[in-house]
């Protein structure tokens, strides 16, 4: 289940919720009222985990939250860039770059990794998939620490690696 059906689920959920605890507060007689005699009427909600996906659905809902990331990621650079061409301007300074990573890139990818890990990894895929968060994380953090290295190709090879791996080919940054 993707980040957005799951909060939207939510939502719709505490909304419900709401509307049923509005109803009934000013109603003695109310199901509530009449709960308080029944503990199984009023059992707290289940507070599991949400159950794990499938090993495809994993690399599946992994492949869409990568590619949405990209997408927003190149449509801000393709903006740029016709700015750039509306300028008389096709060269873009390396400083513009490095700028472009910083307040681009970056906390695109950070998102996207927090939308990684609210996934339910299935048991059989939890260690490698664990492996491509952290390859991930490093890489950001290499990124942020020299974005040349980000520009030169070499910060998010591991992570790359891991994604292959898993099959989560639209991971790879």
């Amino acid at each position: 289940m993707n980040l957005y059906f799951s909060t939207v689920v939510i939502a719709l959920s505490l909304a419900a919720a709401g509307a049923v605890v509005g109803c009934g507060q000013n109603n003695q007689d109310s199901d509530m009222a009449q709960a308080r005699g029944n503990p199984a009427a009023v059992e707290p909600m289940d507070q599991t985990e949400p159950e794990p996906l499938t090993e495809a659905g994993l690399i599946s809902e992994a492949n869409k939250i990568c590619s949405s990331a990209s997408k927003e990621q190149f449509t801000v650079f393709r903006k740029i860039l016709r700015q750039k061409a509306a300028a008389n301007s096709s060269k873009i300074a390396r400083v513009e770059l490095e700028k472009l990573v910083t307040a681009v890139t970056l906390p695109r990818a950070r998102r996207m990794v927090r939308e990684l890990r609210a996934l339910p990894a299935p048991q059989s895929q939890a260690e490698e998939f664990d492996i491509l968060l952290e390859d991930l994380e490093a890489g950001i953090r290499r990124s942020k620490e020299s974005v040349s290295t980000f520009l030169a190709g070499r910060a998010f090879g591991r992570a790359d690696r891991a994604a292959e791996r898993l099959g989560a080919t639209n991971c790879k940054i």
